[in-house]
């Protein structure tokens, strides 16, 4: 499976820049978004990076089979990577920050983040961990705050539709008063801190335009 992620994004954007300004002087009313998932180049890298014979160099599985940065690692501890937040098993140094440095933006500084938004149940839901495997507790993780519709929360704290504590976790007092994890989502409908309903795999084509 081909590595994607914003950095992907960002390099068919580069791609795109010189065809995009060629063809969107300065005053051009554009709709932006779909204009560029129209662009030529664009579509072109997209379906470049999307090949199965990509390697991406930076990050991921390399082209010996080995995952950049993981290397030496057993089947288990990379199956396992997402229980621990991507963290290599110690001594290994840390490879990223720690999710209690994550940065909010403005107007929360840096190392004030909730706990209740520190630590998520759904990496406990089937195929997190990999496919057909889940963690065996709590990971690091945000999933238990944000912004937006997201169901009912079985939350008293709750009214309407939010994700379980809130945006930024103030209607949590503590991981009392988070739902309890929904495995079955279909079972339990009032309580939408669910895992995820696995949907039948479909292809993604990208049209072209002329």
């Amino acid at each position: 499976v081909p590595v994607f992620d914003i950095t992907t994004v960002a390099k068919c954007v580069m791609k795109a820049a010189p065809s995009w300004a060629a063809s969107h002087p300065p005053g051009f009313k554009s709709k932006v978004f779909l204009d560029l998932y129209h662009n030529s180049d664009f579509l072109q890298c997209a379906e470049d990076l999307f090949d199965p014979l990509f390697i991406e160099p930076l990050f991921g599985t390399q082209a010996d089979g080995s995952l950049k940065f993981y290397e030496g690692l057993s089947r288990d501890e990379v199956r396992y990577l997402t229980c621990t937040g991507g963290d290599r098993p110690l001594p290994a140094t840390p490879l990223g920050r720690s999710i209690a440095l994550y940065d909010q933006g403005h107007p929360y500084p840096v190392g004030s983040l909730n706990p209740v938004c520190m630590l998520t149940a759904v990496g406990m839901c089937p195929g997190v961990a990999a496919d057909g495997f889940s963690c065996p507790g709590p990971i690091p993780g945000g999933a238990n705050c944000g912004g937006g519709g997201f169901g009912p929360q079985l939350n008293p704290r709750v009214k309407g539709v939010d994700f379980p504590c809130g945006a930024d976790g103030a209607l949590c007092a503590s991981f009392a008063d988070v739902p309890p994890l929904n495995f079955d989502p279909k079972a339990d409908k009032d309580n939408s801190n669910a895992c995820a309903i696995p949907a039948p795999s479909k292809g993604f084509t990208f049209q072209k335009t002329n």
